[in-house]
């Protein structure tokens, strides 16, 4: 190889060896930052967790209010059922004449009083289970916004899907469900960032390697260049020559080598290892 051929030969494996060691240097930064994340008090997937169960809390604080309007609403409704059916017994008595109503020991005017009272009680308990059941409904809505306004809803749920619950009871198995789930997503979050690290330190030793052998090249072409220098002093004519005779030979193999094919094997270039992402479903610390 002629000599100026070996200094831009060289000149490529030094930077392909910085390249490399950049790459090294980036990954390995990096897995730290990572370990750094897991050896926290509060590792990434406890901070999923704290934050999970904060929004869970939240949530079956609204659905536990929509249970108590639900149970005003059933207590009000039995009342109203209650208090017509004493409605309709006064009802029916004050279609009696005078002298039943007296055998009876009430009079139209005690009977008026008492069909007003049990009226009044009656429109009471209707407008009550009425309010009960607006209160449950806005409640459960709420619980639900609670839910859906969490970033990482879906990954909660069973399946993915988000589906509004009908009632109480469905919010409650869900609130269940999702309650079971954040431990597992915790730790695959965690165990996750563990895999990336050991990916990127992997992909560090690979770059070290990488740039060891480009330097290694590097040297072997100093080395190279050194001797000729000293040939070149010790026999000026012959290294002449020689040099005359490899850059023949180099312009002899250009001539051979059919158009639209290489002169010579690209230089190996660093492999770039891109670390695994924690899966698109996870969060990143």
């Amino acid at each position: 190889m002629p000599s100026q051929h070996l200094a831009a030969r060289a000149a490529e494996e030094s930077a392909a060896a910085q390249r490399a060691e950049h790459l090294a240097a980036e990954h390995e930064g990096q897995a730290g930052e990572q370990q750094h994340h897991l050896e926290a008090p509060v590792t990434p997937g406890g901070a999923l967790a704290a934050e999970a169960y904060d929004v869970l809390s939240r949530a079956g604080g609204w659905t536990q209010r929509a249970r108590e309007e639900a149970e005003r609403q059933v207590a009000a409704e039995r009342h109203a059922v209650s208090t017509r059916r004493v409605l309709d017994r006064i009802e029916q008595s004050a279609q009696k004449g005078r002298i039943a109503l007296r055998l009876a020991g009430t009079s139209r005017k005690e009977t008026a009083a008492l069909t007003a009272q049990y009226q009044q009680q009656y429109l009471a308990a209707v407008d009550e289970a009425q309010r009960a059941s607006r209160a449950s409904a806005h409640a459960l809505r709420q619980g639900w916004q609670a839910l859906t306004g969490y970033q990482h809803a879906s990954l909660l749920m069973q399946g993915g899907a988000l589906i509004p619950p009908r009632d109480v009871p469905a919010m409650e198995t869900v609130l269940e469900a999702m309650q079971q789930r954040v431990p597992v997503l915790a730790a695959r979050l965690d165990t996750r960032i563990a895999e990336d690290i050991q990916q990127l330190r992997e992909s560090c030793g690979a770059q070290r390697t990488v740039a060891a052998r480009h330097r290694a090249n590097v040297v072997a072409m100093q080395q190279e260049h050194t001797l000729r220098e000293e040939m070149q002093a010790a026999a000026p004519l012959r290294h002449a020559r020689e040099a005359d005779e490899r850059a023949t030979a180099v312009q002899g193999r250009q001539v051979q080598t059919p158009p639209g094919q290489a002169t010579r094997a690209p230089s190996p270039s660093p492999r770039h290892p891109a670390p695994t992402e924690p899966r698109a479903q996870l969060p990143r610390p």
